[in-house]
């Protein structure tokens, strides 16, 4: 009664599905795996990420290079160094890389969360992830990026080349006099010990061997007995004075330079003292206190440090001259030096020798310095990898999800239109079947009816002719 009610006959609804159940899952499932195919091959095509994860390992530590040049990991991502990646193999030759440097592949420190504390150490500390639709297939992605990351060794081998352990020597031969030759033979010697202590520093380098010796050894031989014999040699030359050159113009030529300086301080303080007179006086007049007149403490402390250094300029003078045989005599109300009878205070044989002797040595522990640095870099330094490919993460619409769900629409849509299509039919069979067992039982109820009329008559006439034999 309620289906009649309603207008639908539910029955014959389902009735058309369940008869046509196998073509509407067919219908389904084929939609389905169309849907999928084309949100896994067409729409989410290039949308995945590669990445992968590694460690970074040298002596120079974290935030610079052997040459002391600054370093980020980002430097390893920069347009300039991919450009270089590329470069270095054939296989990368179809690479766009400015749109990877766009931001298309990007390194992620991990221990360097905001607002959170720094990850344990074994963590793998940084995380280079780059974008599928960059490259040409998975393995390109994957070698680039192992690549890019190893590009760390290559930058650090090239600061390290870039180092100049040679310089100090033109210092040498350019140093006017021995004391500056000496200053720089110490300076060198002092470089040379500061590199090993901070190899050492880490016992995996001090123990670290190169031609037979470890680091720690080599440092020793570096620094023998050359401190004590440059302080010898410091204090002969600080006694005898030693001139370096053949003739006087060296030394003339030096101490006319320091007097040019002295002019040129003198010059600065007369300028300084009459612009503090002139301040002093202005704030005074204004009724400014002593506190307050204390800003002009600079003004002290520079005219101070120039004296101080004119001071020092009229000591290296008197040796000079005096190591010329000039003397110091008042002209004209002046004390200036003039020629004297002296003669060019030579260094003795012995002397040079010495000198001679430990700039080779020291020059030689450079070079070896060199060699044990170059060696403890190249054994020490390396990008470490914890997987042996890059992972892939999945990007765009999930699949999975897309498949399941167009087969279900797909499922209910076929079913509404063989329904439809079919509920029709269904019912109209429905009462064309009803109608005709109506119709038979309509007929039958009819005969009957008849067959009782009939019966009835047969009965009536056979009571008449009873009742006319009865009246004869």
């Amino acid at each position: 009664m309620e289906e009649e009610e309603s207008g639908i006959k539910w029955g014959a609804v389902f009735a058309v599905i369940k008869k046509r159940l196998i073509f509407i899952i067919a219908i389904a499932v084929v939609a389905a795996l169309v849907a999928g195919l084309l949100t896994g091959f067409v729409f989410n095509a290039g949308k995945d990420t590669y990445t992968l994860s590694f460690d970074l390992k040298s002596p120079s530590g974290e935030g610079s290079l052997p040459d002391g040049t600054a370093f980020s990991v980002q430097n390893l991502v920069y347009s300039g160094n991919l450009q270089r990646v590329k470069d270095g193999n054939e296989m990368f030759a179809g690479l766009d890389i400015g749109i990877l440097s766009s931001g298309d592949i990007t390194i992620t420190d991990n221990r360097a969360v905001e607002g959170e504390e720094e990850r344990p150490a074994a963590d793998t500390r940084y995380t280079i992830t780059a974008k599928e639709s960059c490259f040409d297939s998975y393995e390109q992605a994957d070698e680039f990026m192992h690549a890019v990351a190893e590009s760390f060794v290559t930058l650090t081998q090239e600061a390290l080349n870039g180092r100049n352990y040679s310089a100090w020597e033109q210092s040498y031969t350019l140093a006017p006099n021995y004391d500056e030759r000496i200053n720089v033979l110490r300076s060198q010697y002092n470089y040379v010990l500061t590199v090993y202590d901070g190899l050492i520093a880490t016992r995996a380098y001090a123990d670290f061997e190169v031609d037979g010796y470890t680091v720690e050894q080599h440092r020793a031989q570096a620094a023998g007995d050359i401190s004590t014999r440059l302080t010898a040699l410091g204090n002969e030359q600080n006694i005898s004075a030693y001139v370096l050159g053949d003739s006087n113009n060296a030394v003339l030529y030096e101490a006319k330079e320091l007097e040019r300086q002295k002019q040129v301080n003198t010059a600065k303080i007369d300028a300084l003292r009459q612009t503090l007179t002139e301040l002093l006086q202005t704030y005074a007049d204004a009724g400014l206190s002593t506190s307050q007149m204390d800003t002009f403490e600079s003004f002290h402390a520079d005219i101070a440090s120039l004296t101080q250094r004119n001071v020092e300029i009229d000591d290296q003078l008197e040796r000079l001259y005096t190591s010329i045989g000039y003397v110091y005599v008042e002209q004209e109300g002046k004390l200036v030096w003039v020629t004297g009878t002296g003669q060019l205070s030579k260094a003795p044989q012995t002397f040079t020798d010495e000198m001679e002797a430990l700039r080779t040595r020291i020059a030689a522990d450079t070079q070896t310095m060199s060699k044990v640095v170059s060696a403890v870099y190249s054994g020490f330094t390396a990008a470490e990898f914890r997987q042996a490919g890059a992972e892939v993460t999945s990007g765009g619409t999930n699949t999975i999800f897309v498949t399941v769900a167009v087969f279900v629409v797909a499922a209910f849509a076929a079913a509404c239109v063989f329904a439809l299509a079919g509920y029709r039919k269904q019912v109209s069979a429905e009462e064309a079947a009803q109608s005709e067992v109506k119709a038979a039982d309509g007929g039958a109820v009819e005969q009957t009816a008849d067959e009782t009329e009939a019966v009835e008559q047969t009965d009536g006439s056979a009571e008449s002719g009873e009742e006319k034999g009865e009246d004869k």
